[in-house]
């Protein structure tokens, strides 16, 4: 190819990339409007009926309010992630409970709403966060950092794999792709723990799911890949860099303020689960974990069998040109004297 091909490629792909990131980060995230954040409610039906109509006034499709018997199941399902706060109503005022590590993003706006309707209603409303953020995480940013820390690296691994290590034989490259993953989750978690200490507390849970976050990441980068060249390895970037990041949330916690484009990709792309997976492991005492595990286990399995089916495809079509290139044609010569040779 012409060097002046070569810079143009590369400055049209710069182009075409950069668009592509500012579509997805942008788009995802620069209007960020709450859709059906769970709230646990306890209070008397005409409370109830005050709240469902304020809110539905006020913000309309912000909130699904969820109604308990008592207080204290509402305070189990804040803590286990099933809703997002809980509003507990009594004759002596009202108490909002909340969840920090959930991320700021939800806790402002529904403190704001709620703050808001109480006060029209001459109530008053104290708030309690029964999950608060570590003391070395204040702005609740690490979990989703640590993610991009596994993602980036693991990308450019499966790619190298993918492309690189054609003729390694499918073993040989699962085995390196494992090897990449124990190296960037040890790494990422040793950085995040021991030596900052932004998330502190369960070392050996957070080093398990950054190994099996890198591992689904660099799986399916692999296989796609060694199945499509160069152009899957840049597939791989896009789904789960792309358009995955932007689907997480962001560090604010802004999953549930997602466009509707966005908000089933949330648990189903890698670094969706793999912050689900590390938030419950650090801050919700495991809840949630096993879910965000297994979609990161079935990205990890689908990759590798991509990748096995496209080295056989490989190895078969190898076989069958060298096979060709065996069969030289055999020349007959005749003479004058029409006598063979």
């Amino acid at each position: 190819m012409q060097p002046r091909r070569i810079l143009g490629a590369a400055v049209l792909g710069a182009a075409l990339v950069s668009g592509c990131f500012a579509l997805s980060f942008v788009g995802a995230l620069h209007d960020p409007r709450p859709h059906h954040l769970p709230v646990a409610v306890v209070a008397p039906a005409p409370v109830r009926h005050l709240l469902a109509a304020g809110l539905g006034a006020h913000a309309p499709g912000a909130f699904s309010l969820r109604y308990y018997r008592s207080a204290s199941a509402a305070r189990s399902a804040v803590r286990d992630r099933a809703v997002d706060a809980a509003f507990v109503a009594s004759p002596s005022g009202a108490r909002l409970y909340v969840a920090g590590a959930a991320g700021q993003g939800p806790r402002q706006v529904i403190q704001g709403a709620f703050g808001a309707l109480a006060g029209a209603s001459h109530l008053s409303v104290s708030t309690q966060d029964l999950v608060p953020l570590g003391a070395g995480d204040p702005l609740g940013l690490s979990t989703f950092l640590m993610v991009l820390g596994i993602v980036i690296p693991s990308v450019g691994a499966g790619a190298v794999v993918g492309l690189a290590a054609g003729r390694a034989g499918t073993g040989q490259q699962a085995l390196a792709l494992v090897a990449a993953a124990v190296g960037v989750g040890s790494v990422v978690t040793s950085v995040v723990d021991g030596w900052l200490g932004a998330l502190v507390g369960h070392p050996l849970a957070l080093w398990g799911l950054a190994m099996l976050a890198s591992l689904a990441v660099s799986s399916a980068t692999a296989g796609l890949a060694r199945a499509l060249g160069p152009p899957g390895a840049a597939l791989g970037a896009l789904v789960v860099v792309v358009v995955g990041m932007p689907a997480t949330g962001g560090p604010a916690g802004l999953g549930g303020f997602l466009p509707a484009l966005f908000r089933p990709l949330r648990h189903a792309l890698p670094p969706g689960a793999a912050l689900e997976a590390l938030h419950g492991a650090q801050y919700f005492s495991g809840h949630s974990v096993a879910g965000a595990a297994w979609v990161l286990a079935a990205w990890t399995a689908g990759g590798l069998a991509l990748l096995a089916g496209a080295s056989a495809v490989h190895h078969r079509l190898a076989v069958s040109a060298a096979g060709k290139g065996s069969e030289r044609p055999v020349s007959v010569v005749r003479d004058d004297s029409g006598t063979v040779g």
